[in-house]
């Protein structure tokens, strides 16, 4: 089974998750819009076997995926997958990110490291909602058929400081996720440098993860059936949404609570707003303070969207709320 990526605990008890559809409804495109020398071109690049890659297309098709990629992968662009889905209409957008300003341009300043799951996340995050926002006056239900994918790839790390100088311990890394309406999925695939050689392998090697990302989204794998070659190591996670993030996430609603209302309103509500990543020492003080000087109960909301940070994804949002005390009321708001 995949291992679980990032040390963030998984979301409380008292939330039950939603599940995420294998189909949204019906198609956009089809098969019929690809040539048969294309798709057998991209299934001998990609090492698929070449029964599959019409099916998966076609799966895609079915799912109404509305994709949006944003990959900080040097020639990302001429990827044979990319130009397939680029002719049958199925990209929303897409973007190159390899240049150090365009990551910037994307991430602001919330990422210290733009070679990390949080980093794929945040462009993907990012990009789900400008799929939302392209599909709001035309397809009034867009935000169920988006998806945000980013990728980014750390072609060296070192496994620890003692081994960082031997070529045999140090590994190159792929982070990759998809944002969607329903939930976040992270994936990570380990390499040692002796199997990938090169920028231009790893590059390729990343091509052929977003298609295995691309079938569990369209809902022809459970997430069990990546590819790890040789000595690679593959690392997955998925959070869930449950309705009320949805809700927000989408736009339906403004803001939503969580937590147990007390049976006794307070006469005096105080909002105290933050990023609250995580809720520390220094935020209970204020609310303590604000709670005695202002005689009423404080509430805090957190945000999806704040100025120069990218927005908000349900690993993220799962990992804040872990932080929160249960007995505390917090509202999830697009403000």
């Amino acid at each position: 089974m995949p291992q679980f990526l990032d040390p963030f605990p998984p979301l409380p008890n008292s939330i039950v998750p939603a599940r995420m559809p294998a189909y949204i409804g019906p198609a956009y495109i089809g098969p019929a819009y690809i040539g048969p020398v294309a798709l057998l071109e991209l299934g001998r690049d990609l090492h698929m076997d070449q029964r599959d890659l019409p099916a998966l297309i076609e799966r895609i098709a079915d799912a109404r995926l509305r994709l949006f990629p944003a990959l900080a992968v040097p020639g990302a662009a001429h990827w044979p997958s990319i130009s397939v889905l680029r002719a049958n209409n199925t990209l929303v957008g897409f973007e190159e990110l390899a240049a150090p300003a365009k990551q910037a341009e994307w991430l602001g300043s919330g990422i210290d490291r733009r070679d990390s799951p949080r980093a794929a996340r945040a462009l993907a995050s990012a990009a789900f909602h400008r799929v939302r926002e392209a599909l709001h006056t035309s397809e009034p239900q867009g935000a169920a058929h988006a998806c945000g994918v980013g990728c980014v790839i750390a072609p060296h790390q070192g496994e620890g400081s003692e081994t960082d100088n031997d070529p045999a311990e140090q590994v190159a890394r792929i982070h990759l996720a998809a944002h969607t309406l329903h939930a976040t999925t992270t994936v990570t695939l380990e390499l040692p440098l002796g199997e990938m050689a090169s920028v231009e392998q790893l590059t390729s090697r990343a091509e052929s993860l977003w298609l295995d990302l691309l079938r569990e989204l369209a809902g022809r794998s459970d997430g069990n059936e990546y590819c790890a070659r040789g000595r690679e190591r593959m690392l997955r996670r998925v959070d869930h949404a449950p309705p009320e993030w949805q809700r927000v996430m989408s736009g339906e609603e403004p803001a939503v609570l969580i937590g147990n209302r007390p049976k006794r309103r307070a006469t005096r509500r105080l909002i105290f707003p933050g990023a609250f990543a995580p809720l520390h020492a220094g935020h209970r003080e204020l609310a303590h303070a604000a709670q005695r000087i202002g005689r009423g109960s404080v509430e805090l909301e957190l945000s999806l969207f704040n100025v120069d940070k990218p927005p908000v994804d349900y690993t993220d949002l799962a990992w804040r709320l872990s932080h929160v005390d249960r007995s505390r009321l917090l509202w999830i708001s697009r403000a």
